[in-house]
């Protein structure tokens, strides 16, 4: 886990079942790019427990177990300017105390945005045979991003002095 990212607190949310908690936060970094571009990187952190008879123990999403699952994605607001919806990736991570992290980034521009992960959002697991979808505590956070170097500043990749005639893999015509 990165220790410089700023941290939400815990939230949870209980399954329509009545029977899994998912307890997450977010955690959130801005970085810039070697090149000047600044960047918006997203991490969810999620526990995921059964209750009953007011009892919870934790799911494990270990492999073999279980699948770690996904997570809805959060949107990218900003003034003048469509929203933007950018998914979580895979999980990042699997965790020896059953964490999943999943992350997502986003690269932006110069301006004021908001950064919301809605209501209704959700996240899924299997243990099993049994598939569990439970609803994510929405987040909602704003922030500015200033001296991002604009896209089309981007350096361009190297030429690679790529010449046919050394190929190793060029087709022979025997």
């Amino acid at each position: 886990m990165t220790e410089d990212m700023d941290w939400t607190d815990w939230a949870e949310r209980l399954s329509e079942d009545g029977q899994r908690i998912s307890r997450t936060r977010m955690g959130v970094r801005i970085d810039t790019e070697d090149w000047g571009r600044k960047v918006l990187r997203l991490r969810l952190e999620r526990l995921t427990y059964h209750q009953a008879d007011g009892v919870r123990r934790i799911e494990a999403p270990r492999i073999f177990q279980s699948q770690a699952g996904h997570a809805s994605g959060f949107e990218i607001i900003t003034q003048g300017k469509p929203r933007r919806v950018v998914s979580f990736g895979p999980p990042g991570r699997i965790r020896l105390d059953d964490g999943v992290e999943f992350f997502g980034y986003i690269e932006l521009d110069d301006g004021d945005y908001t950064a919301r992960l809605e209501e209704g959002a959700t996240t899924n697991w299997t243990i099993g045979r049994e598939y569990i979808t439970a609803h994510l505590p929405p987040y909602q956070f704003t922030f500015t991003i200033e001296g991002s170097a604009p896209q089309s500043a981007r350096p361009r990749p190297e030429p690679s002095g790529y010449d046919p005639d050394d190929d190793p893999y060029r087709p022979s015509l025997w």
